[in-house]
Protein backbone atom coordinates (compact mmCIF):
# COMPACT_ATOMS: atom_id res chain seq x y z
CA UNK A 1 0.00 0.00 0.00
CA UNK A 2 1.46 3.56 -0.56
CA UNK A 3 2.14 6.05 1.69
CA UNK A 4 0.28 9.45 1.81
CA UNK A 5 3.16 10.93 0.76
CA UNK A 6 3.74 9.03 -2.98
CA UNK A 7 -0.25 9.98 -3.04
CA UNK A 8 0.42 13.39 -3.17
CA UNK A 9 3.53 12.88 -5.49
CA UNK A 10 1.34 11.36 -7.71
CA UNK A 11 -0.95 13.78 -8.08
CA UNK A 12 1.12 16.19 -8.65
CA UNK A 13 2.68 14.30 -11.42
CA UNK A 14 -0.34 13.62 -12.73
CA UNK A 15 -1.80 16.91 -13.14
CA UNK A 16 1.80 18.32 -14.99
CA UNK A 17 0.60 15.94 -17.71
CA UNK A 18 -1.49 19.08 -18.95
CA UNK A 19 1.03 21.47 -18.93
CA UNK A 20 3.93 21.35 -21.66
CA UNK A 21 6.89 23.80 -21.91
CA UNK A 22 7.05 26.36 -24.69
CA UNK A 23 2.99 26.24 -25.06
CA UNK A 24 0.76 28.75 -24.28
CA UNK A 25 -2.67 28.62 -22.25
CA UNK A 26 -5.12 30.48 -20.65
CA UNK A 27 -5.33 32.11 -16.86
CA UNK A 28 -7.72 33.68 -14.76
CA UNK A 29 -6.37 36.77 -12.81
CA UNK A 30 -6.77 35.62 -9.78
CA UNK A 31 -5.56 38.83 -7.56
CA UNK A 32 -2.94 41.75 -8.20
CA UNK A 33 -0.62 43.56 -5.85
CA UNK A 34 1.88 46.17 -6.44
CA UNK A 35 4.27 43.40 -7.19
CA UNK A 36 2.51 40.45 -8.67
CA UNK A 37 -0.14 39.30 -10.15
CA UNK A 38 -1.57 35.67 -8.94
CA UNK A 39 -3.04 34.21 -11.94
CA UNK A 40 -5.06 30.02 -11.87
CA UNK A 41 -4.23 27.88 -14.68
CA UNK A 42 -6.21 25.27 -13.58
CA UNK A 43 -3.36 23.97 -11.39
CA UNK A 44 -3.72 22.86 -7.48
CA UNK A 45 -1.34 25.70 -6.48
CA UNK A 46 -2.25 29.55 -8.26
CA UNK A 47 0.84 30.71 -10.04
CA UNK A 48 2.46 34.06 -9.47
CA UNK A 49 3.82 36.42 -12.48
CA UNK A 50 5.92 39.59 -12.03
CA UNK A 51 3.49 42.51 -12.73
CA UNK A 52 6.86 43.99 -15.11
CA UNK A 53 5.49 41.37 -17.44
CA UNK A 54 2.27 43.14 -18.12
CA UNK A 55 2.28 46.24 -20.80
CA UNK A 56 -0.65 47.99 -18.99
CA UNK A 57 -1.12 46.64 -15.59
CA UNK A 58 -3.52 49.11 -14.20
CA UNK A 59 -6.11 47.85 -16.73
CA UNK A 60 -5.76 44.47 -15.18
CA UNK A 61 -9.13 43.08 -13.50
CA UNK A 62 -9.59 40.16 -11.25
CA UNK A 63 -11.24 37.46 -13.13
CA UNK A 64 -10.04 38.44 -16.52
CA UNK A 65 -8.99 35.37 -18.96
CA UNK A 66 -5.29 36.02 -20.19
CA UNK A 67 -2.96 33.68 -22.16
CA UNK A 68 0.38 32.83 -20.54
CA UNK A 69 3.23 31.13 -21.88
CA UNK A 70 4.99 27.76 -19.87
CA UNK A 71 7.80 28.96 -19.31
CA UNK A 72 9.12 25.96 -17.08
CA UNK A 73 7.34 22.48 -15.79
CA UNK A 74 9.11 21.23 -12.62
CA UNK A 75 6.83 18.13 -11.61
CA UNK A 76 8.60 16.65 -8.41
CA UNK A 77 9.07 20.31 -6.80
CA UNK A 78 5.44 21.50 -7.81
CA UNK A 79 6.43 24.15 -9.71
CA UNK A 80 5.03 25.62 -12.97
CA UNK A 81 6.62 28.98 -14.06
CA UNK A 82 4.48 31.30 -16.19
CA UNK A 83 5.61 34.46 -18.50
CA UNK A 84 3.20 37.27 -19.56
CA UNK A 85 6.07 38.53 -21.71
CA UNK A 86 7.04 35.79 -23.48
CA UNK A 87 3.00 34.92 -24.58
CA UNK A 88 2.88 38.46 -25.53
CA UNK A 89 6.17 38.28 -27.22
CA UNK A 90 5.56 34.74 -28.93
CA UNK A 91 2.38 35.69 -30.05
CA UNK A 92 4.13 39.07 -31.54
CA UNK A 93 6.89 36.90 -33.46
CA UNK A 94 3.47 35.38 -35.50
CA UNK A 95 1.86 39.10 -35.58
CA UNK A 96 5.08 40.38 -37.18
CA UNK A 97 5.34 37.38 -39.69
CA UNK A 98 2.26 38.01 -41.06
CA UNK A 99 2.57 42.24 -41.16
CA UNK A 100 6.16 41.12 -42.82
CA UNK A 101 4.37 39.17 -45.14
CA UNK A 102 1.61 41.81 -45.94
CA UNK A 103 3.46 44.86 -45.81
CA UNK A 104 1.30 46.08 -43.32
CA UNK A 105 2.67 49.03 -40.69
CA UNK A 106 2.55 47.97 -36.45
CA UNK A 107 2.88 50.28 -33.99
CA UNK A 108 5.75 50.65 -31.42
CA UNK A 109 7.52 52.82 -28.83
CA UNK A 110 10.98 54.27 -29.56
CA UNK A 111 12.45 52.31 -25.87
CA UNK A 112 16.53 53.96 -26.33
CA UNK A 113 18.99 55.64 -28.79
CA UNK A 114 22.20 53.34 -29.45
CA UNK A 115 24.85 53.50 -31.89
CA UNK A 116 23.40 53.52 -35.67
CA UNK A 117 19.50 54.42 -34.73
CA UNK A 118 17.38 53.07 -32.30
CA UNK A 119 15.59 49.96 -30.68
CA UNK A 120 11.98 50.09 -30.88
CA UNK A 121 9.59 48.56 -28.39
CA UNK A 122 7.12 46.15 -30.23
CA UNK A 123 4.45 44.57 -27.97
CA UNK A 124 7.31 43.38 -25.72
CA UNK A 125 9.44 42.70 -29.04
CA UNK A 126 12.68 44.74 -29.19
CA UNK A 127 13.25 46.14 -32.86
CA UNK A 128 16.46 47.73 -34.64
CA UNK A 129 15.44 50.89 -36.30
CA UNK A 130 18.81 51.97 -38.01
CA UNK A 131 19.40 55.90 -38.73
CA UNK A 132 19.08 55.59 -42.80
CA UNK A 133 15.18 53.94 -42.04
CA UNK A 134 14.41 57.25 -39.31
CA UNK A 135 11.65 59.87 -41.68
CA UNK A 136 13.97 63.36 -42.10
CA UNK A 137 11.07 65.20 -40.28
CA UNK A 138 11.97 62.76 -36.67
CA UNK A 139 15.53 62.71 -37.16
CA UNK A 140 16.34 64.00 -33.83
CA UNK A 141 17.22 61.57 -30.65
CA UNK A 142 15.54 64.35 -28.26
CA UNK A 143 12.40 64.07 -29.92
CA UNK A 144 12.31 60.37 -30.81
CA UNK A 145 13.30 58.58 -27.63
CA UNK A 146 9.52 57.38 -25.86
CA UNK A 147 7.50 58.34 -28.78
CA UNK A 148 4.47 55.85 -29.97
CA UNK A 149 4.28 55.82 -33.86
CA UNK A 150 3.73 53.24 -36.72
CA UNK A 151 7.14 51.50 -38.47
CA UNK A 152 7.27 48.37 -41.63
CA UNK A 153 9.18 45.08 -40.42
CA UNK A 154 11.61 45.39 -43.50
CA UNK A 155 13.78 42.18 -41.73
CA UNK A 156 13.00 39.37 -39.67
CA UNK A 157 15.04 36.52 -38.25
CA UNK A 158 13.18 34.69 -35.40
CA UNK A 159 15.96 32.07 -34.98
CA UNK A 160 18.57 35.31 -34.56
CA UNK A 161 15.45 37.08 -32.94
CA UNK A 162 16.20 39.92 -35.30
CA UNK A 163 13.55 42.13 -36.03
CA UNK A 164 14.29 45.37 -38.53
CA UNK A 165 11.67 48.14 -38.85
CA UNK A 166 11.78 51.60 -40.83
CA UNK A 167 9.75 54.66 -39.48
CA UNK A 168 10.48 55.83 -43.09
CA UNK A 169 8.73 53.20 -45.33
CA UNK A 170 5.42 53.61 -42.66
CA UNK A 171 6.13 57.34 -42.94
CA UNK A 172 5.90 57.56 -46.70
CA UNK A 173 2.99 55.25 -46.55
CA UNK A 174 0.91 57.51 -44.74
CA UNK A 175 1.73 60.17 -46.67
CA UNK A 176 0.92 58.67 -49.96
CA UNK A 177 -1.99 57.49 -48.26
CA UNK A 178 -2.74 61.86 -47.33
CA UNK A 179 -2.29 62.55 -51.02
CA UNK A 180 -4.50 60.51 -52.38
CA UNK A 181 -7.14 61.57 -50.06
CA UNK A 182 -6.26 65.69 -50.31
CA UNK A 183 -6.04 65.20 -54.71
CA UNK A 184 -9.47 63.59 -53.96
CA UNK A 185 -10.51 66.79 -51.88
CA UNK A 186 -8.67 69.33 -52.94
CA UNK A 187 -10.47 72.46 -54.91
CA UNK A 188 -8.88 75.56 -56.56
CA UNK A 189 -10.14 78.53 -54.58
CA UNK A 190 -9.73 77.03 -51.18
CA UNK A 191 -7.89 77.95 -47.98
CA UNK A 192 -5.71 76.00 -46.06
CA UNK A 193 -2.87 75.65 -43.88
CA UNK A 194 0.56 74.68 -44.48
CA UNK A 195 4.26 74.66 -43.31
CA UNK A 196 6.84 76.11 -45.64
CA UNK A 197 9.54 73.53 -46.55
CA UNK A 198 11.71 75.23 -48.61
CA UNK A 199 12.26 78.50 -50.09
CA UNK A 200 14.15 79.26 -53.18
CA UNK A 201 15.03 82.76 -55.33
CA UNK A 202 11.58 82.40 -57.36
CA UNK A 203 9.29 81.34 -54.65
CA UNK A 204 8.26 79.39 -51.69
CA UNK A 205 7.61 75.50 -51.07
CA UNK A 206 4.22 75.07 -49.20
CA UNK A 207 3.45 71.50 -47.89
CA UNK A 208 -0.16 71.38 -47.04
CA UNK A 209 -0.69 67.99 -45.95
CA UNK A 210 1.52 65.60 -47.62
CA UNK A 211 1.33 67.47 -50.94
CA UNK A 212 4.00 70.27 -51.85
CA UNK A 213 2.94 73.84 -53.58
CA UNK A 214 4.61 76.37 -54.88
CA UNK A 215 4.02 80.06 -53.97
CA UNK A 216 5.58 81.83 -56.22
CA UNK A 217 7.36 85.13 -55.34
CA UNK A 218 4.55 87.06 -57.18
CA UNK A 219 2.48 86.07 -54.94
CA UNK A 220 3.53 86.35 -51.59
CA UNK A 221 2.35 89.75 -51.56
CA UNK A 222 1.13 92.84 -53.24
CA UNK A 223 3.93 95.03 -52.31
CA UNK A 224 7.81 94.77 -53.77
CA UNK A 225 9.33 91.13 -52.23
CA UNK A 226 12.83 91.29 -53.66
CA UNK A 227 13.46 87.84 -51.52
CA UNK A 228 11.09 85.19 -50.39
CA UNK A 229 13.03 85.11 -47.24
CA UNK A 230 11.78 88.78 -46.61
CA UNK A 231 8.52 87.41 -45.90
CA UNK A 232 8.34 83.97 -44.84
CA UNK A 233 11.09 81.95 -43.12
CA UNK A 234 11.77 77.85 -43.58
CA UNK A 235 9.05 75.58 -41.01
CA UNK A 236 6.79 78.17 -40.49
CA UNK A 237 2.98 77.91 -40.30
CA UNK A 238 1.17 79.89 -43.30
CA UNK A 239 -2.15 80.46 -44.82
CA UNK A 240 -2.32 79.85 -48.15
CA UNK A 241 -5.13 80.26 -50.85
CA UNK A 242 -5.13 76.86 -53.98
CA UNK A 243 -4.78 79.05 -56.95
CA UNK A 244 -4.40 76.45 -59.76
CA UNK A 245 -4.07 72.54 -59.84
CA UNK A 246 -2.66 70.19 -62.23
CA UNK A 247 -3.32 66.64 -61.33
CA UNK A 248 -1.84 65.42 -64.53
CA UNK A 249 1.21 67.16 -63.85
CA UNK A 250 0.89 67.20 -59.73
CA UNK A 251 1.58 70.56 -59.61
CA UNK A 252 -0.35 73.00 -57.35
CA UNK A 253 -0.04 76.58 -57.47
CA UNK A 254 -1.02 78.49 -54.03
CA UNK A 255 -1.08 82.33 -52.81
CA UNK A 256 -0.62 83.91 -49.96
CA UNK A 257 -1.09 87.75 -50.88
CA UNK A 258 -4.75 86.16 -52.37
CA UNK A 259 -5.57 86.28 -48.80
CA UNK A 260 -5.43 89.70 -48.25
CA UNK A 261 -7.83 92.49 -50.57
CA UNK A 262 -6.52 93.50 -53.83
CA UNK A 263 -4.82 96.93 -52.83
CA UNK A 264 -5.41 98.95 -56.19
CA UNK A 265 -9.00 98.58 -55.98
CA UNK A 266 -10.51 101.95 -56.03
CA UNK A 267 -6.88 103.96 -55.89
CA UNK A 268 -8.31 107.15 -57.64
CA UNK A 269 -10.60 107.84 -54.73
CA UNK A 270 -8.12 106.98 -52.05
CA UNK A 271 -4.96 108.62 -53.44
CA UNK A 272 -6.53 111.27 -56.12
CA UNK A 273 -4.33 113.11 -58.30
CA UNK A 274 -2.33 116.96 -56.61
CA UNK A 275 -3.19 115.33 -53.43
CA UNK A 276 -0.24 115.55 -50.70
CA UNK A 277 0.40 112.10 -49.00
CA UNK A 278 3.24 110.44 -46.66
CA UNK A 279 5.75 107.65 -47.71
CA UNK A 280 8.33 105.63 -46.70
CA UNK A 281 11.39 105.27 -49.26
CA UNK A 282 11.58 101.73 -50.04
CA UNK A 283 14.27 101.53 -52.49
CA UNK A 284 16.61 103.74 -55.28
CA UNK A 285 17.61 103.47 -58.44
CA UNK A 286 19.56 105.94 -60.56
CA UNK A 287 16.29 106.59 -62.38
CA UNK A 288 14.31 108.20 -59.10
CA UNK A 289 13.00 106.57 -55.44
CA UNK A 290 10.09 103.90 -54.92
CA UNK A 291 7.78 105.24 -51.98
CA UNK A 292 5.28 102.77 -50.14
CA UNK A 293 1.89 104.38 -49.30
CA UNK A 294 0.74 101.32 -48.10
CA UNK A 295 1.80 97.74 -47.85
CA UNK A 296 0.95 97.22 -51.64
CA UNK A 297 1.12 100.45 -52.92
CA UNK A 298 4.04 101.93 -54.43
CA UNK A 299 5.23 105.51 -56.34
CA UNK A 300 8.06 106.51 -58.13
CA UNK A 301 9.29 109.47 -56.99
CA UNK A 302 11.64 110.25 -60.41
CA UNK A 303 14.98 112.24 -60.39
CA UNK A 304 13.31 114.63 -62.31
CA UNK A 305 10.86 115.68 -60.07
CA UNK A 306 13.11 115.37 -56.66
CA UNK A 307 13.97 119.50 -56.83
CA UNK A 308 13.61 121.93 -59.37
CA UNK A 309 17.74 121.94 -59.21
CA UNK A 310 19.71 119.85 -61.12
CA UNK A 311 19.89 116.54 -59.13
CA UNK A 312 22.93 113.76 -60.69
CA UNK A 313 21.90 111.28 -58.19
CA UNK A 314 18.73 110.22 -55.87
CA UNK A 315 20.89 109.66 -53.21
CA UNK A 316 22.06 112.83 -52.66
CA UNK A 317 18.99 113.71 -51.77
CA UNK A 318 17.22 110.48 -49.85
CA UNK A 319 17.87 107.41 -48.11
CA UNK A 320 15.93 104.12 -47.77
CA UNK A 321 13.93 103.95 -44.55
CA UNK A 322 13.23 107.98 -44.64
CA UNK A 323 9.76 108.84 -44.30
CA UNK A 324 8.72 111.66 -46.95
CA UNK A 325 5.92 113.80 -48.39
CA UNK A 326 5.14 114.54 -51.45
CA UNK A 327 2.59 115.28 -54.43
CA UNK A 328 0.45 112.29 -56.37
CA UNK A 329 1.03 113.73 -60.48
CA UNK A 330 -0.57 111.10 -61.86
CA UNK A 331 -1.85 107.08 -60.86
CA UNK A 332 -2.48 104.45 -63.28
CA UNK A 333 -4.59 101.59 -61.83
CA UNK A 334 -4.55 99.31 -65.18
CA UNK A 335 -0.33 99.17 -64.84
CA UNK A 336 -0.36 99.72 -60.96
CA UNK A 337 1.57 102.39 -61.17
CA UNK A 338 1.35 105.94 -59.07
CA UNK A 339 3.64 109.20 -59.59
CA UNK A 340 5.40 111.80 -57.19
CA UNK A 341 6.69 114.58 -56.93
CA UNK A 342 8.74 116.12 -54.77
CA UNK A 343 9.43 119.64 -55.78
CA UNK A 344 5.52 120.56 -56.23
CA UNK A 345 5.52 121.02 -52.60
CA UNK A 346 8.07 124.37 -53.07
CA UNK A 347 6.94 127.16 -55.37
CA UNK A 348 8.47 127.16 -58.78
CA UNK A 349 11.29 129.11 -58.73
CA UNK A 350 11.64 128.87 -62.46
CA UNK A 351 8.69 131.52 -62.62
CA UNK A 352 10.36 134.68 -62.28
CA UNK A 353 14.14 133.12 -63.71
CA UNK A 354 13.94 135.99 -66.07
CA UNK A 355 13.71 138.62 -63.71
CA UNK A 356 16.35 137.72 -61.63
CA UNK A 357 18.82 136.24 -64.02
CA UNK A 358 18.39 138.35 -67.34
CA UNK A 359 20.34 137.96 -70.21
CA UNK A 360 23.77 138.93 -70.13
CA UNK A 361 23.54 139.74 -67.01
CA UNK A 362 26.86 138.87 -64.31
CA UNK A 363 26.13 135.87 -61.85
CA UNK A 364 28.10 134.10 -58.91
CA UNK A 365 27.32 131.03 -58.08
CA UNK A 366 28.69 127.15 -56.33
CA UNK A 367 30.13 124.69 -58.41
CA UNK A 368 27.80 121.51 -58.30
CA UNK A 369 28.96 118.54 -60.16
CA UNK A 370 30.29 117.84 -63.58
CA UNK A 371 29.27 116.26 -66.86
CA UNK A 372 31.35 114.96 -70.29
CA UNK A 373 30.05 118.20 -71.59
CA UNK A 374 30.88 121.06 -69.18
CA UNK A 375 30.04 121.95 -65.42
CA UNK A 376 26.43 122.84 -63.38
CA UNK A 377 26.47 125.73 -61.41
CA UNK A 378 24.15 125.95 -58.59
CA UNK A 379 23.22 129.90 -58.92
CA UNK A 380 20.71 129.42 -55.80
CA UNK A 381 18.06 126.72 -54.33
CA UNK A 382 16.50 124.88 -57.22
CA UNK A 383 17.88 126.90 -60.37
CA UNK A 384 21.26 125.39 -61.65
CA UNK A 385 22.66 126.69 -64.42
CA UNK A 386 24.59 125.07 -67.14
CA UNK A 387 28.24 126.04 -68.46
CA UNK A 388 29.30 124.09 -71.22
CA UNK A 389 33.26 123.42 -72.07
CA UNK A 390 32.66 125.68 -75.67
CA UNK A 391 32.15 128.63 -73.18
CA UNK A 392 34.93 127.91 -70.74
CA UNK A 393 37.70 129.89 -73.19
CA UNK A 394 38.03 131.82 -76.27
CA UNK A 395 41.31 130.20 -77.95
CA UNK A 396 42.06 127.31 -75.73
CA UNK A 397 40.30 123.63 -76.25
CA UNK A 398 39.03 122.71 -72.65
CA UNK A 399 39.09 118.68 -72.20
CA UNK A 400 37.31 118.87 -69.01
CA UNK A 401 35.94 121.70 -66.62
CA UNK A 402 37.45 119.74 -63.32
CA UNK A 403 40.61 120.92 -65.42
CA UNK A 404 39.64 124.62 -64.78
CA UNK A 405 37.11 124.70 -62.14
CA UNK A 406 36.78 122.58 -58.39
CA UNK A 407 33.60 121.41 -56.90
CA UNK A 408 32.16 123.50 -54.47
CA UNK A 409 34.36 126.47 -55.14
CA UNK A 410 32.56 130.22 -56.36
CA UNK A 411 32.85 130.97 -59.90
CA UNK A 412 31.81 134.10 -62.11
CA UNK A 413 29.76 133.64 -64.90
CA UNK A 414 27.40 135.73 -67.54
CA UNK A 415 24.06 134.67 -68.58
CA UNK A 416 24.31 133.54 -72.14
CA UNK A 417 20.52 132.08 -72.49
CA UNK A 418 17.17 131.30 -70.67
CA UNK A 419 14.48 128.54 -71.54
CA UNK A 420 12.32 128.84 -68.37
CA UNK A 421 10.08 126.29 -70.18
CA UNK A 422 12.56 123.57 -70.08
CA UNK A 423 14.44 125.00 -67.10
CA UNK A 424 17.64 125.79 -68.81
CA UNK A 425 20.37 128.47 -67.95
CA UNK A 426 23.22 128.51 -70.21
CA UNK A 427 26.36 130.32 -68.60
CA UNK A 428 29.80 131.87 -69.71
CA UNK A 429 33.39 132.33 -68.86
CA UNK A 430 34.90 133.67 -71.55
CA UNK A 431 32.00 136.22 -72.53
CA UNK A 432 33.05 138.04 -69.20
CA UNK A 433 36.03 139.01 -71.60
CA UNK A 434 36.23 140.33 -75.38
CA UNK A 435 37.33 137.77 -77.92
CA UNK A 436 40.94 138.16 -78.04
CA UNK A 437 40.96 137.58 -81.90
CA UNK A 438 39.13 140.68 -82.23
CA UNK A 439 42.29 142.25 -80.75
CA UNK A 440 45.05 140.36 -82.45
CA UNK A 441 43.20 140.77 -85.85
CA UNK A 442 44.94 144.04 -85.92
CA UNK A 443 48.56 142.72 -84.68
CA UNK A 444 49.19 140.72 -88.33
CA UNK A 445 52.45 140.84 -89.16
CA UNK A 446 53.91 141.51 -85.60
CA UNK A 447 56.40 139.10 -83.82
CA UNK A 448 55.60 137.15 -80.45
CA UNK A 449 56.97 134.83 -78.26
CA UNK A 450 55.28 131.42 -78.39
CA UNK A 451 55.32 127.86 -77.10
CA UNK A 452 54.85 124.85 -78.18
CA UNK A 453 51.67 123.15 -77.07
CA UNK A 454 51.71 119.99 -79.17
CA UNK A 455 53.39 118.70 -82.43
CA UNK A 456 50.88 117.14 -84.88
CA UNK A 457 51.01 115.64 -87.96
CA UNK A 458 50.64 118.36 -90.40
CA UNK A 459 52.57 121.19 -87.82
CA UNK A 460 52.56 122.62 -84.56
CA UNK A 461 49.81 123.89 -81.87
CA UNK A 462 51.20 127.00 -80.37
CA UNK A 463 50.77 129.53 -76.88
CA UNK A 464 51.13 132.80 -76.67
CA UNK A 465 50.15 136.12 -74.95
CA UNK A 466 48.15 139.24 -76.33
CA UNK A 467 47.65 142.03 -73.07
CA UNK A 468 47.81 138.90 -70.76
CA UNK A 469 44.99 136.86 -72.26
CA UNK A 470 46.27 133.04 -73.48
CA UNK A 471 45.89 132.57 -76.79
CA UNK A 472 46.26 129.61 -78.99
CA UNK A 473 47.25 129.26 -82.12
CA UNK A 474 48.80 126.97 -85.02
CA UNK A 475 52.35 127.02 -86.91
CA UNK A 476 52.09 125.25 -90.56
CA UNK A 477 54.94 122.47 -91.40
CA UNK A 478 54.98 125.08 -94.70
CA UNK A 479 55.85 127.90 -92.63
CA UNK A 480 58.53 126.32 -90.62
CA UNK A 481 62.08 128.50 -91.71
CA UNK A 482 63.51 124.89 -92.65
CA UNK A 483 61.60 121.62 -93.59
CA UNK A 484 62.70 118.49 -93.68
CA UNK A 485 61.10 114.48 -94.03
CA UNK A 486 61.50 114.63 -89.93
CA UNK A 487 60.91 117.54 -89.14
CA UNK A 488 58.88 116.37 -85.89
CA UNK A 489 61.57 115.08 -84.22
CA UNK A 490 63.49 118.85 -84.09
CA UNK A 491 60.60 119.91 -81.59
CA UNK A 492 59.00 119.30 -78.66
CA UNK A 493 56.40 120.27 -76.05
CA UNK A 494 57.37 123.17 -74.06
CA UNK A 495 59.76 124.63 -76.77
CA UNK A 496 60.16 128.20 -76.98
CA UNK A 497 60.15 129.63 -80.52
CA UNK A 498 59.99 133.22 -81.70
CA UNK A 499 56.72 133.34 -84.11
CA UNK A 500 55.31 135.92 -86.89
CA UNK A 501 50.99 136.27 -86.70
CA UNK A 502 50.03 136.26 -90.19
CA UNK A 503 46.51 135.27 -90.28
CA UNK A 504 43.61 135.85 -88.33
CA UNK A 505 39.65 134.12 -89.12
CA UNK A 506 37.38 135.23 -85.69
CA UNK A 507 34.56 133.08 -87.60
CA UNK A 508 36.42 130.21 -87.98
CA UNK A 509 38.65 130.65 -84.84
CA UNK A 510 41.63 130.50 -86.54
CA UNK A 511 44.99 131.78 -85.93
CA UNK A 512 48.14 130.98 -88.53
CA UNK A 513 51.33 131.74 -87.38
CA UNK A 514 54.85 131.26 -89.39
CA UNK A 515 58.53 131.06 -88.34
CA UNK A 516 59.73 132.35 -91.98
CA UNK A 517 57.20 135.82 -91.76
CA UNK A 518 55.27 134.64 -95.21
CA UNK A 519 51.87 135.74 -95.28
CA UNK A 520 49.67 133.31 -96.83
CA UNK A 521 46.86 135.51 -98.74
CA UNK A 522 43.79 134.17 -100.52
CA UNK A 523 42.94 134.25 -104.13
CA UNK A 524 40.55 137.25 -105.15
CA UNK A 525 37.87 135.41 -106.98
CA UNK A 526 38.37 135.99 -110.72
CA UNK A 527 35.91 137.87 -112.36
CA UNK A 528 33.83 135.77 -115.06
CA UNK A 529 34.54 137.66 -118.30
CA UNK A 530 31.04 138.06 -120.32
CA UNK A 531 30.23 138.54 -123.64
CA UNK A 532 28.45 141.74 -125.16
Amino acid sequence: MKSDRESILQLIDTSFLDFKEGEIIKGKVIRITDRDVVVDVGFKFDTIISIEEFDNPSALKAGELIEVFVDKVEGREGIIRLSKSKADSLKMWKVLSDIHEHNISIEGKVSKSIKGGFMVNIKGVEAFLPGSQIDTDENEQSHMVGKIMNFKVIKLDKIKNNVVVSRKAARDEELDKKRKELWEKVEEGAVTEGLVKKITDFGVFVDIGGVSGLVHISDLSWGKVNHPSEVVQENEKVNVKILRIDKEKGHIALGIKQLTPYPWDNIESRYPANSQIKGKVISITDYGAFIELEPGIEGLLHISEMSWGHVTAPSQLLAVGDTISAIILNVNKEEEKISLSLRQLQPNPWEKVTEEYPLDSLVSGTVKSFSRFGAFVDLKDGITGFLPLANFSWTERIEHASDILTRGKKVKCKVISIEPEKQRIILGIKQLTPDPLLTVNDLVGESFKCKIKEVVEKGIVVKFEVDKQKIEGFLPASHLAKTSKKWQEKYEAGDDMELILVEVDAEKRKIILSETGKVVKEKEPEEEETKE
